[in-house]
């Protein structure tokens, strides 16, 4: 592998890294998937208290083909009177923001500026170092420990190993050590960090900072874009390096930050604290932490947990809904979201070292209707079955079963009703209104008729929840908050 292939390899990574924070912001650097801890050990959301009624009637109905039975809970919103139609448009970051949030993260540290050249070469002592620690990692036993002794992954990170110590004795050493200069605390063009070019121009502007505290190296960078097809402004930082073997500098770090036993209710508290400290330091609005989830990582033979705290918007007093984060906003239909949601999230160790945080879509508030026309809780059920009623089995099942010949029902179970504000845009990505909204989700049953109803699929067994319908209390009408419906929830 080619020294220009390395950096290349290496800048796309970086890219790629900062596309899922945006789209879903994420714990640490393992690239599997964590295992989650029982959600009532470690869960703590807050959400208003719902207004609610025995339902007078069956709380089941069918589609109009009835191929579709859907089950309701026993109880129903009576009511959402009191909250607020919110109007809002993106906010911008400014240079003063960003520098405060770099403060409130990292205090006073040393921030250089990010710009990375893929063939700037490294000293032979650069060189050297790399493969002395990168190689200490397989002898000492630790990456033996990181893949649970894995055989195939080890290999495979003995054969990339090879690949750079060959790239390495092939290459020119730089005389001197690459200094980076210091932050000028600038919006740039986005390619002006990247060295190797983009594919295309992004209409964006950034700053991007390397700064080491602690001991780790986190990149930190404040972006703000807008543009026809979709903005989003976002904050991120994370931990990382540029170059090595799959990124097991990274991994390695985050392993030995997060080992420890599951963190305690005091230690949680604690983050949650630093959490909200940071929040409401930000200046950018009122915010409620909806949810506090404890995860093993998936790497390592010893115990190692990552907390992250998740947040939401807050308007007089009533919290934003949480909808699954767009997977993407360039979308012709006029009813798609084009703004990524607003949402805050950090990820700590166990003792309350900041691994990740982003913070996506800042608004600025345009107006506030505090008493609006709210449909009664009795128009809102109403409402709820005209909807469901108009989709049959095909629109459920062609979600797990392409086969559209089988003739099959479902099964539509509710878990849960939450009362909230949900965003709709109504200028073409330039201003949105946060709307008192009902949101369902639930699980799906597939049957099979053919073969004397036999169960086929049954989201609840994997406790796969999905959105199944957000419904405007202004006017009963459905809310798309994703690029399809019956969006996936988190695991």
């Amino acid at each position: 592998m080619s020294k220009r292939l390395i950096s290349t390899i290496s800048v796309l990574l970086l890219i790629l890294f900062s596309l899922l924070l945006a789209s879903c912001a994420g714990g640490g650097s393992s690239s599997a998937a964590p295992e989650a801890v029982p959600s009532d050990e470690i869960r703590d959301e807050a959400e208003p208290a719902p207004s609610l009624s025995v339902l007078s009637e069956e709380p089941s109905f069918t589609s109009h083909d009835g191929t579709v039975q859907y089950y309701l809970p026993d109880e129903f919103p009576a009511s959402l009177d009191g909250y607020p139609v919110v109007t809002v448009s993106p906010h911008e970051f400014t240079v003063e923001e960003a520098q405060n949030l770099a403060n409130i993260l990292f205090g006073d540290a040393e921030y250089y500026e990010y710009r990375f050249d893929p063939y700037r070469p490294l000293t032979a002592e650069q060189m050297r170092e790399n493969l002395v620690r990168w190689e200490s990692y397989l002898n000492d036993g630790i990456i033996e420990d990181l893949l649970r002794g894995d055989i195939n992954m080890i290999n495979d990170y003995q054969e990339i190993l090879g690949r750079f110590k060959d790239s390495y004795a092939a290459a020119q050493p730089a005389e001197e050590e690459y200094v980076m200069p210091p932050s000028d605390w600038s919006f740039h063009p986005f390619d002006y960090y990247l060295e190797v070019g983009y594919p295309e121009a992004e209409p964006e502007e950034r700053i991007h900072s390397v700064v080491s505290a602690n001991g780790l190296q986190y990149h930190f960078w404040v972006s703000n874009r807008k543009a026809s097809d979709f903005s989003v402004n976002m904050a991120a930082a994370f931990l990382y390096n540029d170059a090595s073997p799959n990124n097991i500098d990274e991994r390695v770090q985050q392993y030995e930050l997060c080992k420890s036993p599951l963190p305690t209710e005091k230690q949680l508290e604690s983050i949650k604290a630093r959490t909200s400290i940071i929040l409401e330091s930000l200046n950018l609005g009122s915010w409620e932490i909806d949810g506090c989830a404890v995860e093993r990582m998936a790497l390592g033979s010893e115990e190692a947990y990552t907390v992250t705290v998740n947040a939401v918007p807050v308007f007089s007093g009533i919290p934003v809904i949480r909808h699954p984060q767009l997977s993407r906003v360039r979308n012709e239909d006029e009813n798609a979201q084009h703004y990524y949601f607003t949402s805050a999230e950090f990820t700590f160790s166990p003792n309350g070292v900041l691994i990740t945080c982003s913070i996506n879509s800042p608004l600025d508030i345009t107006g506030i209707l505090q008493s609006p026309e709210i449909l009664s809780g009795e128009k809102l059920l109403e409402e709820t079955k005209g909807i469901l009623s108009g989709y049959n089995v095909l629109d459920y099942s062609l979600l797990f079963i392409p086969d559209t010949n089988r003739q099959l029902r479902a099964e539509i179970y509710f878990t849960n009703i939450t009362e909230g504000l949900s965003r709709i845009e109504i200028e073409n990505g330039l201003e949105y209104r946060y709307v008192p909204s009902l949101c369902f989700d639930g699980y799906i049953k597939l049957y099979d008729i053919d073969d004397n109803n036999k169960l086929i699929y049954d989201t609840s067994k994997g406790k796969i929840e999905r959105r199944i319908l957000v419904l405007n209390a202004i006017d009963g009408s459905r809310i798309m908050v994703g690029e399809s419906d019956f969006v996936r929830l988190e695991d």
